[in-house]
């Protein structure tokens, strides 16, 4: 039950990585870093957040069946 959970969160990271709304929406809302100031590492590390927690979430999965 708690991979989709993380398939939940998943979509939202990688929906934010793809959706400029939604980008900006959390771009002015947050105080980033030093290193996601810009606006293409931020989306490639949303992604990237997003595509590992999508794998760990199938891992955790195929370990319960």
């Amino acid at each position: 039950m708690f991979h989709w959970f993380l398939i939940f969160i998943a979509t939202i990271f990688l929906s934010t990585a793809f959706s400029k709304p939604l980008y900006q929406l959390f771009f002015k809302k947050i105080n980033l870093p030093f290193f996601l100031n810009n606006m293409y590492k931020f989306r490639i590390v949303f992604f990237f957040v997003g595509f590992f927690l999508v794998f760990f979430a199938l891992f955790i999965e195929s370990i319960g069946s």
